[in-house]
């Protein structure tokens, strides 16, 4: 099980923090913030405390729907996707990797649809998640 990392209320998480708490693995967290300023400019990102995860999260929105949040673990950060299950089809018959369609057929779900988490370890990881941004993002 990951540890989660920045679960003091009083302590949002900022750039220093983020570098000392995921060590070598910052350098895909300024790689994927970059990307995110470059790619989608007029996204919306917002550190807000969430009292049911114990924990600081980014919450990243478009227009007026969140897309993911993000919340950092161990070593690294984790990019997580909600969708709901009325999603399924679109997901399905998207282009999108069957990597993810995999992950994704095989994530936890409830009552509302289900969700899906990338630790980012790798570029691998990073070209994965903006694949599901693309996709989130085009959504209606």
């Amino acid at each position: 099980m990951s540890t989660p990392l920045f679960t003091d209320k009083s302590q949002q998480p900022n750039h220093k923090l983020i570098s000392e708490k995921i060590g070598k693995n910052f350098t895909y967290w300024e790689k994927f913030t970059q990307s995110l300023k470059d790619r989608y400019p007029e996204l919306i990102l917002e550190w807000k405390y969430y009292r049911d995860a114990g924990r600081w999260l980014l919450s990243v929105a478009g227009k007026k729907k969140n897309l993911c949040w993000i919340s950092f673990i161990d070593d690294t950060f984790m990019v997580g996707f909600w969708f709901g299950h009325k999603l399924t089809p679109a997901f399905e018959s998207s282009d999108l990797p069957e990597k993810i369609k995999t992950d994704f057929r095989n994530a936890e779900q409830n009552k509302m649809g289900r969700g899906l988490s990338i630790k980012v370890y790798s570029e691998t990881h990073l070209d994965e998640v903006f694949e599901l941004l693309k996709f989130k993002a085009q959504l209606k």
